[in-house]
């Protein structure tokens, strides 16, 4: 005869939850693994588009001059806007500042969508001051582009949950 051990019977399941994992611990990866994405997606956007301005600053200045709705703010948009970009990323990579990030990346290409549609439809004369590979985008594609990050910015605040806090209780000192 068989004896049935408890222990193993316990061993037993938990290495089938190990390999059959339920549906909500799968949904849960799943939503962490598409908010890391995202967040990744937005840090090296930010870092990118930073870091080509800045190492073409010259060009970026004259190009945020040119515009007809920075002209009079051109010299300190031109040092504020890779700033911006920068401080974000970094909020984006701390799991503390995350969500304000994500925030900021969504107020952030929502902003820069609203410059893409005014300046298009209200302007003459439509200076290119993106950074890097982004400046050879037609305006269409490049407001597309912009908008789906801002679709991505508002999955990600959707899907975001804080990062879980575990505090010991003192039983003595409550």
């Amino acid at each position: 005869m068989f004896k049935i051990d408890n222990d193993h019977i316990r061993y037993k399941r938990d290495l089938d939850n190990q390999n059959n994992p339920d549906v909500a611990t799968t949904l849960f990866m799943m939503k962490d693994n598409l908010l890391i994405s995202i967040v990744n997606l937005f840090v090296l956007l930010c870092i990118y588009t930073a870091t080509s301005k800045i190492l073409d600053y010259n060009e970026f200045r004259i190009q945020l001059g040119q515009s007809p709705l920075l002209t009079s703010f051109s010299g300190y948009a031109a040092w504020l806007v890779p700033a911006i970009e920068l401080i974000v990323s970094i909020m984006l990579i701390f799991k503390r500042s995350r969500l304000a990030g994500l925030y900021a990346s969504f107020a952030l290409m929502t902003m820069f969508s609203a410059y893409i549609i005014s300046i298009t439809r209200f302007s003459g004369f439509i200076p290119c001051s993106c950074g890097g590979v982004l400046k050879n985008m037609s305006w269409n594609t490049h407001l597309l582009f912009n908008l789906s990050f801002v679709t991505l910015g508002f999955i990600g605040i959707l899907i975001y949950e804080p990062p879980h806090i575990n505090k010991t209780v003192d039983s003595k000192n409550p």
